[in-house]
């Protein structure tokens, strides 16, 4: 069964400097079983979390692939993949870009600690030109 604990949560808008309301924002974790991928991979989606950060901890000793983008002007700049180490996790800070959790391996389980509150959490950009992931540690390409 997840867990949750409150945190009191004031989060400044960054292109208005206007502050949002504060309000309770509550952090589960659990199990999630994601989807294996190939390599080559497609990436034609990223998305950010705007109250809070995503912690991804493998619960095997595989690698797996994690492709971030640069903010540029409130859209996803080039997204750029690399791979995990074996038993590496990551943690997605606020606000960033990235690609869906991405197994290369099964089982594809993960231990996720994720921002959960009053609001949608989730902001998603379809590219208009998908990307191709040829090499985990290469920079995705068209």
């Amino acid at each position: 069964m997840p867990r949750t604990s409150p945190t009191r949560s004031s989060i400044r808008g960054a292109a208005a400097g206007s502050t949002i309301a504060p309000h309770w924002i509550l952090w589960t974790a659990g199990p999630f079983k994601a989807t294996p991928r190939t390599l080559p991979y497609t990436l034609d989606m990223v998305e950010r979390h705007p109250y809070g950060s995503q912690a991804f901890m493998p619960m095997s000793h595989d690698p797996f692939l994690v492709v971030v983008a640069p903010d540029d002007g409130g859209s996803p700049g080039r997204p750029r993949a690399f791979m995990t180490a074996p038993g590496q996790g990551v943690n997605l800070f606020r606000g960033t870009w990235h690609g869906v959790l991405a197994p290369l391996f099964e089982p594809g389980l993960f231990a996720v600690i994720d921002c959960i509150g009053d609001g949608p959490n989730v902001e998603r950009h379809w590219f208009e030109q998908a990307f191709v992931v040829e090499n985990g540690r290469q920079e995705a390409g068209s």
